[in-house]
């Protein structure tokens, strides 16, 4: 006998179910599994219940809570974590303070044996992250419920996961682009990103380098104008495939060109990340964390036959401890 509920213990199954059924939506011609056909006929009969009145309205937060929980707090997102590494989530009403690594500034003098030289000393700094909350406020029609049901259900879940996402790593951006504003660590380029200028910041990059990879990153469109510069190796079909969930086309001067769908954006319309940028970093610049439990409060309007929906308590600390790391190249 199928039990949903057994369904939904298991890890990530619930948000397949849902981007398989977002793509059959897309796609008529696709077809679900027999699983997910089975999954979308108890969701289907659970949502029209809710919308008939038969089911209290918090049944739809507590749902949306265990599938949406896990799914945008523990699961990683492989180019942020290249970026900001993270850390375990911390609780709603904990203080997080970074330790930054100092520079080293002790100095060795040639001495006497057991004789005495000038002191010297490390500044070791504590640092305030950034601690952003995101909400989202919207609300399903009860006539969607009853005539869509499971497609509702199915399109709510990953549009909200995606808009969290998106939302957390376009504020992530948006602070790492103010922090760089001039210097050598900047440089323009005209119309599209050019050898010279990507000489510079590979070679930037590859200055600051301490360990693990360094990589550009930008929009596909800038991506792939990189790979087209001498100086750019395509990648074999079989690292690329290995190297597919970051979003690897190439590599140029030994740095791995990661990219961002060109198309992504926030509801508000914010691409992802700056068309006009190409950013060169020499591993990870920061460290990130979750904070406190996402939230779903609903309330029913009878008058209206709407659900409201309040998706709250996604909060993200973020602090960027090795500013020096990044590189940032705008193309005018």
């Amino acid at each position: 006998m199928f039990e949903l509920a057994e369904v939904m213990e298991k890890e990530g199954r619930m948000i397949a179910w849902a981007q398989a059924v977002e793509r059959q939506i897309k796609n008529p011609v696709l077809q679900l599994s027999e699983e997910d056909k089975l999954i979308s006929a108890e969701v289907d009969k659970w949502a029209k219940e809710i919308a008939d009145g038969k089911r209290s309205t918090r049944e739809l937060s507590a749902y949306f809570v265990k599938v949406i929980q896990p799914e945008v707090y523990n699961t990683p997102t492989d180019i942020l974590n290249r970026v900001l590494e993270e850390q375990p989530s911390i609780g709603e009403f904990d203080d997080w303070e970074i330790d930054k690594a100092p520079k080293n500034t002790l100095k060795a003098y040639e001495a006497a044996k057991n004789g005495n030289v000038r002191k010297s000393y490390i500044d070791f700094e504590k640092i305030a992250p950034v601690n952003t909350h995101l909400q989202i406020d919207t609300e399903i029609k009860m006539v969607d419920l009853r005539k869509n049901g499971f497609k509702t259900i199915a399109r709510m879940t990953q549009y909200a996961i995606d808009e969290l996402r998106n939302k957390m790593f376009f504020s992530i951006f948006n602070t790492i682009d103010a922090s760089i504003t001039a210097g050598d660590q900047t440089a323009t380029a005209t119309t599209n990103p050019d050898k010279t200028t990507m000489d510079k910041l590979a070679k930037y990059v590859r200055g600051h380098l301490v360990s693990g990879t360094p990589i550009t990153l930008s929009n596909s469109d800038r991506a792939y104008e990189i790979s087209e510069i001498p100086g750019a190796t395509l990648l074999s079909d079989t690292m690329r495939d290995q190297m597919n969930n970051n979003g690897v086309l190439a590599t140029f001067r030994q740095l791995q060109i990661l990219e961002i769908a060109a198309s992504r954006e926030t509801g508000n319309g914010e691409k992802l990340i700056n068309p006009n940028r190409v950013y060169g970093l020499a591993g990870a610049i920061g460290e990130r964390a979750m904070k406190g439990e996402l939230r779903v409060l609903s309330q029913e309007d009878i008058n209206n036959e709407v659900i409201s929906l309040k998706f709250t308590g996604f909060e993200f600390t973020y602090a960027i401890t090795y500013p020096d790391r990044i590189f940032k190249l705008t193309i005018n």
